[in-house]
């Protein structure tokens, strides 16, 4: 039997995209023969739901404290981060099984790392890295540090020396993979962040499209996604028969549901975040699925999780990303790019598609066929099993 303890600060109830792919890997694996995982996570803190069902899952899950998050300064970003880092070693420590075969850390924040480098020297396992975003540089992309700064000189020592000590790194893309080997000494792999296809048997499907034209996005309102460029791009639109629904948390959304109420925008609607399983009611009842990521190299670098589900919904999806996630909705005919946070640019591929939705809806029942090829979640997993079994 082999044991995998798996470290990451954001687990279910929370509502992100790191808790998905951490429970759902999770949960895969732990249904194979002779496999088994246990969780140590945070205690929720980006949910509006106070109380987690440990039980539910099927493995153990042990959560340890953590700082909430207060808004603003770089410093309260920091002490979040930070008090789970120490935590975690802590209840790493004293609540957890005194060896394990492996050490899945999945990051960022950048700080975790190091509690999982700690613990799987006294667990005795290996080190795996999991990295679905390239930290400190993303920081410096939204702007919460400055480049060159005290921070992000400790943030690029922190990060390379993970990348050392780690026994496997895995990560979201191809272009991703090529920066961390340029910086790391073992191995490196590509795990996409895949569609989890249990979700999907869940969904139904028995839904049916609005009268009007509703163009849906579901995710995070962080300044990664720049959503003002959609605020904007509602702004203009004049056909009364577009809607945009917009579907999270984070921490621009009381400020962009302040722009359209002050400016009396009619066509945007706002929606509480939904568990994952419950929002593909509103993918599959959507005319057209929304993703936009701040125009930078960094971003280029990752591919946003919400890509694959969204595939899943065989819908058409706009898209203004860039990198490996752009090559990839390029490739189906039925989705339509826009240049990242360019509202005149998502306008006009708005208006390309109404006045040709027969076609994209037509052309966009394509995604799924290639998701299901080469981007599942299980598919996934398994590459993931083969390769820590070598090591």
């Amino acid at each position: 039997m082999r044991k995998i303890l798996f470290l990451s600060q954001y687990f279910p109830p929370d509502i992100t995209a790191a808790a998905f792919r951490v429970s759902e890997t999770a949960k895969i694996i732990n249904d194979k023969k002779n496999w088994k995982v246990e969780i140590l996570t945070a205690e929720p803190h980006r949910t509006k739901e106070e109380n987690a069902n440990n039980k539910k899952f099927g493995y153990p899950v042990i959560r340890a404290p953590i700082r909430k998050l207060s808004e603003g300064v770089t410093l309260n970003y920091l002490l979040h981060y930070v008090s789970f880092m120490l935590s975690s070693i802590l209840w790493g420590i004293i609540k957890t099984k005194s060896k394990y075969d492996y050490l899945i850390t999945s990051s960022p924040p950048l700080f975790i790392g190091i509690s999982g480098w700690i613990l799987s020297k006294i667990k005795r396992a290996k080190f795996i890295l999991d990295i679905r975003d390239i930290w400190p540089d993303s920081a410096v992309s939204t702007e919460r540090i400055s480049k060159g700064g005290f921070l992000y000189k400790v943030g690029k020592k922190m990060e390379f020396f993970l990348y050392k000590k780690a026994d496997l790194i895995t990560c979201v893309s191809t272009p991703m993979k090529e920066y961390i080997e340029e910086h790391a000494e073992n191995n490196v792999t590509v795990l996409y962040n895949g569609f989890f296809t249990e979700l999907g048997e869940k969904s139904g499907e028995k839904t049916k499209e609005n009268e009007t034209y509703t163009i849906t996005y579901l995710g995070n309102f962080g300044h990664a996604q720049e959503i003002s460029t959609v605020i904007k791009t509602a702004e203009k639109i004049d056909n009364k028969n577009i809607k945009f629904l917009l579907i999270g948390e984070g921490v621009k959304r009381k400020e962009l549901e302040k722009e359209v109420t002050q400016k009396k925008i009619n066509n945007v609607e706002f929606k509480d975040p939904l568990p994952k399983e419950k929002t593909f009611k509103y993918m599959l009842s959507s005319s057209a699925l929304l993703i936009n990521l701040k125009d930078s190299k960094t971003f280029e670098k990752t591919i946003p999780s919400k890509v694959f589900d969204y595939m899943y919904a065989n819908k058409p999806i706009l898209f203004g990303i860039k990198g490996e996630g752009k090559k990839i909705l390029s490739s189906i005919s039925g989705n339509i790019f826009f240049e990242p946070s360019n509202p005149e640019s998502l306008r006009e591929a708005v208006n390309k598609l109404i006045e040709n939705y027969t076609f994209y809806k037509k052309n966009a029942i394509d995604n799924r066929k290639l998701l299901f090829e080469k981007y599942t979640r299980e598919a996934m997993v398994d590459k993931l099993l083969k390769t820590i079994s070598k090591l």
